[in-house]
C-alpha cells in the first residue's frame, strides 16, 4: 500500500505525529489540520483516532510500531473515525458508544462497527513500559477522553482542550461542568497537550484561555452565523490563527 499521502513527526520519546501533506507538514500554529497521534511501548503500541482520512493510515502506524497496536478513539465523532472497519477492535468511552451506531448529529453508522471495549476515568492502558491515564471530560461528546502519557508528561486530547472547540453538537454538558473538570484537569501532572486539528503543542495555560473564554466573553460577545446545510451557530474567537494564543468556540444555537 503507497504512503505517499502520510508523513510522521516525533513529538516526544515514543509518541508520533501522524498527518497527511495535502495539509502541508508545518508542526506551526495556522489552519485546523487532521492528526492521529501514534503512542510506542515496549510490549505494544497505541494509535489515537483516526482523524487522517486515508486508507493507509492503518499499515502506516503498524510499520512504524512495530508491535501490536490497539486503537482508542477520543470521541465518536465522523472525523474521527475514518476507515474504522479495518480494525477488529476498537477502546473508547462507553458513553459514544452509540455515535458508531447511528446515533447524534451529523455522524455516519459504521456498517462493520469493531468489537468495542470500554474506558473509563482513571483507567489506566499499559503498553509494557509507559502508562497511559485515560481522563473522561464531557462536553465536545458524552464520551470524550484525553490520554495522558506519564513517561513524557505529554496530554494528547483529542477534541476537548483545543484552539478551536465545537460544543454542544452531540449531548450537552453544563458550561459550568464543563469548566470545573478544566479546572480538575490542570492538576495532573502534564507540560504539552496536542489536539487533533492542530499540530502545534499547547501550554498547559490554554486552559486558561478557554476558561477566560467560556466564562467571561463567548455568550455575551458571541457573534450569530449560519453554515449553510447545518443551521445557526454562536461563534466567539480571540487571537489569530497563525498564534498560539489563539481560541475559538462555536455552539448551535
Amino acid at each position: 500500500m503507497a504512503y505517499e499521502n502520510l508523513f510522521h513527526v516525533q513529538i516526544g520519546d515514543g509518541i508520533y505525529l501522524i498527518a497527511t501533506d495535502q495539509q502541508g507538514k508545518s508542526m506551526q500554529p495556522g489552519p485546523a489540520t487532521t492528526n492521529s497521534y501514534l503512542v510506542v511501548g515496549n510490549e505494544k503500541a497505541l494509535l489515537f483516532d483516526l482523524a487522517v482520512d486515508d486508507p493507509a493510515l492503518k499499515e502506516y502506524a503498524q510499520n512504524l510500531a512495530g508491535k501490536p497496536m490497539m486503537l482508542t478513539l477520543s470521541h465518536g465523532h465522523y472525523d474521527h473515525i475514518y476507515h474504522l472497519e479495518q480494525f477488529p477492535d476498537v477502546w473508547l468511552h462507553e458513553k459514544d458508544a452509540p455515535l458508531l451506531q447511528g446515533g447524534g448529529a451529523g455522524l455516519r453508522k459504521v456498517v462493520h462497527c469493531p468489537n468495542l471495549h470500554y474506558l473509563a476515568m482513571d483507567d489506566v492502558v499499559n503498553l509494557g513500559d509507559r502508562d497511559l491515564d485515560v481522563i473522561h471530560i464531557p462536553g465536545h461528546t458524552p464520551g470524550s477522553i484525553l490520554l495522558l502519557d506519564r513517561k513524557t508528561k505529554i496530554l494528547l486530547s483529542g477534541d476537548t482542550v483545543a484552539r478551536r472547540l465545537l460544543y454542544r453538537i452531540t449531548g450537552f454538558v453544563p458550561f459550568d461542568d464543563f469548566c470545573h473538570q478544566l479546572r480538575q484537569l490542570k492538576a495532573f501532572g502534564f507540560d504539552v497537550m496536542y489536539s487533533a486539528h492542530d499540530r502545534c503543542a499547547l501550554p498547559k495555560t490554554h486552559i486558561d484561555t478557554m476558561l477566560d473564554v467560556i466564562e467571561n466573553h463567548f455568550r455575551e460577545k458571541g457573534q450569530q452565523v449560519t453554515l449553510d446545510g447545518v443551521g445557526d451557530f454562536l461563534l466567539y474567537r480571540t487571537g489569530k490563527e497563525g498564534e498560539l494564543q489563539y481560541f475559538d468556540i462555536c455552539m448551535p444555537i
